[in-house]
C-alpha cells in the first residue's frame, strides 16, 4: 500500500516549497536498496513496517527511508545472545545471497565471535523471485531448483553441528524443506529468522517434524485497538442478483466475496442446485476463522504504528513552533519506548501443525546479563526430546589438552592425554603443566602426587625371600662347624686343622650377615655401612681359602722339600705363619677408613624408574670402592693362582680340586653381577648386590665344606 499525501513546507536547506510525500511500504517492496534510492531521488518519505536489512540504515543512501521494525543489527545480536544462553558453540549458517543475508551474517558472526562461538559453515545461497518459480514450474524445469538446494542441504546433514541458522526468504524456504525431507534430516535445531518464521509453508504437514523445536526471534504481537470490532462488522455488498461481474471492479470486494463463500459454504451465484446462497447476513462471530484472530497481530501491527507515526509526523509539522523543532535548538518529537524482540518457539501440535509459543524475550537496550530473558520450561524441543548440544568437539577433560584439528575451525580440536609429570586440573585446558620435584602426575593427569619412595625395605617380599636365604646360609654354616666340631677325632679328619677351618666358616658367616647392611630404608648412618662390611667380609672368606690352601701343601704326605719347588713364592708362603693377618690387614683399615670418612649419603632419584622416588646410597667420590673392590679382585686371583699351583704339587688330592671350584664360581658370580648391576635400577639393583655377595658365600661353603660332611657321614 503506497499513499500520497501533499503537503506545503519548506524543506531544510532549501528556500523553495517542494511537494512531500510520504510511502508505507509492503515488505518485500522495499528488500532491495535500488527501489529505496529511487524513492529517496523523489524525496518520497518512506516508512516500512517489515524491510529489516541492515542496509538500509546507511543515511548517505537512503536519508527518508524510516521503519518500524528494528534492523537486522537487534536481531543479529539478539541470537548471538540466544546462542551464548543455550551454550551452543558449533553452529551452521545458510544465509541467502542478497544485502540481507550478508549484512544479517556479518553482523552476528561479529556479534558471535566475542562469545566464542566457531562457525561450522558458512553458506550462500543465490536468490530467487516467485516468478522465475513459477516459470520453471509452468515449463517442467523444477529439479533446476532442487538440485540448486541438494548441495546446501548436504551440507547441514554432514556437518556436526546440531543447531543451524537460516536467513533466507520464503521462495527458498519451501525447496530447503523439500530437500530436508528428502534427505530425511529431522534432528536439527534451527534458528530462524523473522523473515520465514510466519510463512504458511511451515504449516504443511510433511515439515512439521522437519521444524520441530525451531527456536526464533519475532516481532513483537502488539494490540490494535477496535480492531477485532471492526473486522466483525465488516459485510460484503447485499443488493439483489448481485453477482461478481455486478460488482465495482475493486480488489477488496472480490477479496471479500471469495472470503465469504469459503468461510459459509455458500455462493452469491447459483451453478447447482442445493447450493446455499450467501445472503450477507451471516455473522463472522459464529464461526472459527483466523480473519478475526487478532490476538497474534505483528506485521499488522507494525502497519498500525507506521501509519500512526506518518500521522503524528505530519500533525507535529503542522503544530510545531520555532525554537522547538526536531532539529539543532529545539525539538518537537518525543521518542516513544520501543517494544523488544521476542522470542518464538515452534513445536508440532497434535494436528501435525506447528504452534508457536512465546518463550521469551531480548531488550538491547538492557544493561549487560539483562538483556535476554527465557522460560526455558516452556520451550520444546525438536522431538519433544531435552536441549540439544551442538558442539565440533566434545570439551577436553582435565588430565588432556586441547590441539587444534588442521584445515577445521578452531573449536574442532582433538583431546590429548597429558605426558607423564603432567597434569591439567581444568577442562579444555590448551597446554598441560609440570608437576614439582619428587611428585608425579596421577593416572588421569588431573593432578600431582607425591612419587612412592623405592628401596629394598625388611618386609617387602623381595627382601623376605633373601632373608631366608642368609638365614639359612646362616643355620647351614653353623651346622657344617658343628659337626666338623663333634667328629674331629675321625681318621678322615686327622688333616684338618680347626684353625684354618673356623675362621673360614666364621667369614663365611660374616658374609651372609653383612648382605643385610644392604637393606632397609637409606638413611645417612646405613649409607656409611652399605657396601664396606661386605667388600671386607667377601676378602676375609678369599683369605682363607689361600690360607686353607697353603696348609694343605704344608701338611701333605708328599713330603716335598718347598726350597726345590719351582713355584717359589708358594714355597716362602708355605713357611709363613701370620699370614691371614698380613693379607687382612690392609682390607680392613681401608674399609674402617672408608666407613668413618667415606662420603656416602642419601640421595632421590626420580629419573630411572618413571613414577617413583627410588631412594639410594650414593657415593661421592668412587675411590674407597675402587681400592677395596681392587684389593678384593687382587686376592681372588691370589687364592686362584695358589689353588692352581698346588695341585700342580698335589695331583691327587681332591680338597684342592674342590677349593679350584668355589674360586672359579666366585668368578663366574662377578661376571653376572656386572652387566646384571648396570642395567636395573632402584631396589632390584640392591637385591642383585644380597644375591651376589650370598651366592659367593654361598658357593664357598657349598663347594669347600659339602664333600667334606659327605666324606664324613657316608664313609
Amino acid at each position: 500500500m503506497i499513499k500520497a499525501q501533499r503537503l506545503k513546507m519548506l524543506w531544510p536547506g532549501q528556500t523553495d516549497r517542494r511537494t512531500h510525500m510520504e510511502a508505507i511500504a509492503k515488505p518485500h517492496i522495499l528488500l532491495t536498496g535500488q527501489s529505496c534510492t529511487i524513492l529517496s531521488c523523489i524525496f518520497f518519505l518512506t516508512i516500512s513496517y517489515a524491510a529489516s536489512c541492515k542496509c538500509l540504515s546507511d543515511k548517505k543512501m537512503f536519508p527518508s527511508f524510516l521503519r518500524t521494525i528494528p534492523s537486522d543489527d537487534y536481531q543479529a545480536n539478539a541470537i548471538a545472545h540466544l546462542v551464548r544462553y543455550f551454550q551452543w558453540v558449533y553452529v551452521g549458517v545458510l544465509a541467502i545471497d542478497d544485502a540481507y543475508g550478508k549484512s544479517a551474517v556479518a553482523q552476528f558472526l561479529t556479534e558471535s565471535e566475542q562469545y566464542g562461538l566457531c562457525v561450522a559453515f558458512n553458506e550462500l545461497m543465490m536468490p530467487f523471485s516467485s516468478f522465475i518459480y513459477f516459470v520453471l514450474k509452468k515449463c517442467y524445469l523444477k529439479s533446476i531448483l532442487l538440485k540448486r538446494h541438494f548441495f546446501a542441504v548436504w551440507t547441514i546433514k554432514q556437518t556436526k553441528a546440531e543447531v543451524i541458522l537460516l536467513y533466507i526468504h520464503g521462495t527458498n524456504l519451501f525447496f530447503i524443506s523439500e530437500e530436508l525431507v528428502r534427505q530425511n534430516i529431522t534432528w536439527k535445531t534451527w534458528l530462524a529468522s523473522e523473515a520465514w518464521i510466519n510463512l504458511n509453508t511451515l504449516n504443511v504437514q510433511r515439515f512439521g517434524h522437519i521444524f520441530d523445536g525451531t527456536i526464533d526471534f519475532g516481532l513483537y504481537r502488539g494490540f490494535v485497538p477496535g480492531l477485532r470490532d471492526f473486522l466483525l462488522n465488516i459485510k460484503p455488498p447485499t443488493s439483489q442478483n448481485t453477482t461478481r461481474k455486478s460488482l465495482p471492479d475493486d480488489f477488496w470486494n472480490d477479496y471479500l466475496i471469495r472470503f465469504w463463500e469459503e468461510t459459509f459454504n455458500c455462493t452469491w451465484k447459483v451453478k447447482k442446485e442445493r447450493e446455499r446462497i450467501c445472503t450477507g447476513k451471516e455473522k463472522l462471530a459464529e464461526v472459527s476463522t483466523p480473519f478475526i484472530d487478532v490476538s497474534k497481530l505483528q506485521y499488522s501491527y507494525n502497519v498500525y504504528v507506521a501509519v500512526y507515526a506518518v500521522a503524528h509526523a505530519l500533525h507535529d509539522v503542522k503544530t510545531c513552533k520555532g525554537g522547538f523543532g526536531p532539529f539543532q535548538n529545539g525539538s518537537c518529537a518525543i521518542l516513544s519506548t520501543l517494544e523488544h524482540w521476542q522470542l518464538f518457539n515452534k513445536h508440532l501440535g497434535v494436528d501435525g501443525k506447528l504452534h508457536t509459543t512465546a518463550v521469551g524475550i531480548f531488550n538491547s537496550s538492557a544493561s549487560q546479563g539483562w538483556k535476554l530473558k527465557i522460560n526455558e520450561s516452556a520451550i520444546r524441543w525438536n522431538g519433544g526430546a531435552i536441549q540439544q548440544r551442538s558442539v565440533c568437539s566434545e570439551p577436553c577433560q582435565p588430565g588432556t589438552r586441547k590441539v587444534e584439528r588442521k584445515a577445521e575451525p578452531f573449536c574442532c580440536f582433538d583431546c590429548v592425554l597429558c605426558t607423564a609429570k603432567e597434569y591439567s586440573n581444568e577442562t579444555d585446558s590448551n597446554e598441560c603443566h609440570k608437576c614439582v620435584q619428587y611428585y608425579w602426575s596421577t593416572e588421569m593427569r588431573d593432578g600431582c602426587v607425591p612419587m612412592p619412595e623405592v628401596f629394598l625395605a625388611f618386609f617387602d617380599p623381595l627382601a623376605l625371600a633373601l632373608l631366608a636365604c642368609v638365614l639359612l646360609g646362616n643355620v647351614l654354616t653353623m651346622a657344617i662347624g658343628l659337626q666338623m666340631f663333634l667328629y674331629r677325632n675321625l681318621p678322615i679328619m686327622k688333616d684338618t686343622d680347626l684353625t684354618v677351618w673356623i675362621p673360614l666358616l666364621f667369614s663365611i658367616f660374616s658374609c651372609f650377615i653383612s648382605s643385610l647392611s644392604l637393606m632397609g630404608q637409606p638413611s645417612g648412618g646405613s649409607c656409611r655401612f652399605h657396601e664396606a662390611p661386605a667388600c671386607a667380609c667377601l676378602t676375609m672368606a678369599h683369605i682363607c681359602v689361600i690360607n686353607m690352601t697353603l696348609q694343605l701343601v704344608k701338611t701333605s704326605k708328599c713330603k716335598i722339600h718347598y726350597s726345590l719347588s719351582s713355584d717359589v713364592v708358594l714355597s716362602r708362603l708355605v713357611q709363613q705363619k701370620s699370614l691371614c693377618s698380613t693379607f687382612a690387614f690392609p682390607q680392613i683399615v681401608l674399609c674402617v677408613a672408608w666407613v668413618l670418612i667415606g662420603s656416602t649419603k642419601t640421595a632421590k632419584d626420580e629419573i630411572s624408574i618413571p613414577g617413583s622416588l627410588i631412594l639410594e646410597c650414593v657415593r661421592t667420590s668412587i675411590i674407597w670402592l675402587s681400592c677395596s673392590l681392587s684389593y678384593l679382585g687382587l686376592m681372588m686371583f691370589l687364592s686362584l693362582y695358589f689353588a692352581l699351583s698346588a695341585r700342580k704339587l698335589l695331583t691327587d688330592s681332591s680338597e684342592l680340586k674342590f677349593i679350584t671350584f668355589s674360586i672359579l664360581f666366585c668368578f663366574l658370580v662377578c661376571l653376572a653381577f656386572v652387566p646384571a648391576y648396570n642395567s636395573i635400577h632402584g631396589k632390584m639393583a640392591v637385591a642383585v648386590k644380597v644375591v651376589a655377595v650370598t651366592i659367593t658365600a654361598y658357593g664357598i661353603l657349598g663347594c669347600i665344606f659339602l664333600p667334606k660332611c659327605y666324606m664324613i657321614f657316608v664313609k
